[in-house]
């Protein structure tokens, strides 16, 4: 088993603003830490830092670091996980959502369609309007 830090032996006092801020980050993430390590194996890993957190010395923002550093998190932000992965969302194309009657020139409507909104439809072709520039 990974060891994240070495645990102290006695048990937890009070503690810095720092730690405090800490482990308030690490509690608003755990409901989904819980979820990502019974998916992906490091349950182990999670239930040893609670451990950590709860019984020792250890001063809590250590604890909660390493398990970031484990997790290739390299930051945290107030009130959560930072978001490394992955990349900036791709800006949406050029174009709009145009009425079938368009290349007929018998229609000139023009639509701007919202994600997650179906694609507009003419009621007079009966044909969904159709993207492009």
């Amino acid at each position: 088993m990974h060891t994240l830090v070495s645990p102290g032996t006695a048990v937890r006092g009070a503690m810095s603003k720092s730690d405090a801020a800490h482990l308030a980050d690490f509690c608003a993430e755990l409901p989904k830490l819980r979820v990502s390590a019974r998916s992906e194996g490091w349950s182990d890993v999670l239930d040893h830092t609670e451990s950590l957190l709860r019984e020792t010395t250890t001063p809590a923002g250590e604890v909660v670091l390493s398990l970031w550093e484990y997790l290739g998190l390299f930051g945290l932000k107030r009130g959560g996980l930072v978001e490394l992965s992955g990349q900036d969302p791709a800006p949406p194309p050029d174009g709009a959502y145009r009425c079938p009657g368009a290349p007929r020139r018998t229609c000139s409507r023009v639509l701007d369609r919202k994600p997650g909104e179906p694609r507009p439809e003419c009621a007079f072709y009966h044909e969904p309007f159709r993207f492009g520039q």
